[in-house]
């Protein structure tokens, strides 16, 4: 079972995948926007969870993420997955764009608020490589069944 874990985290698709896992685990901690406080002018730090709609999709696709990485055995359906995933993570993404888009005076976003979209091209990184790999194992089975059928040069099996 251990060498199966090690050959999980050897295919290129699996470490793009736990990139994706890795930036949106890091969504949970980070803030996403200060707002200077006009009264004081100090800097208030909001974070993602601060704000429901945003942790509700940071766990969502936290959630869908965990269970792509571990659905190493089954590309299809690991492809199935990382598309809902880039799905989820586009909406994230739009909707932290409507929220920049009116901002008010004051309010300066971070760095952190471009994660959802790096996560997502990650993830369809791993898509190009996850079908790259099932095209892989279709034609050696194609192979496999041609070999099997073929009869020997006189006729014989």
């Amino acid at each position: 079972m251990a060498a199966k874990k090690i050959y999980m985290l050897q295919r290129v698709q699996t470490l793009y995948i736990l990139s994706a896992t890795i930036l949106i685990i890091t969504l949970l901690f980070k803030h996403f926007m200060y707002v200077l406080d006009p009264a004081s002018g100090e800097r208030i730090a909001v974070q993602f969870t601060d704000y429901t709609p945003f942790l509700a999709l940071t766990i969502g696709s936290l959630a869908v993420s965990l269970f792509t990485f571990l659905l190493f055995t089954s590309r299809v359906l690991q492809i199935r997955c990382c598309t809902y995933n880039i799905i989820l993570l586009l909406a994230y993404q739009g909707w932290l764009v409507w929220v920049f888009l009116g901002r008010q005076p004051g309010e300066y976003f971070t760095i952190y608020c471009l994660f959802p979209i790096i996560a997502a091209i990650l993830l369809f990184i791993a898509i190009r490589y996850l079908a790259r790999d099932e095209a892989l194992v279709q034609a050696s089975n194609s192979l496999r069944k041609i070999q099997k059928n073929r009869k020997g040069i006189f006729g014989k099996r």
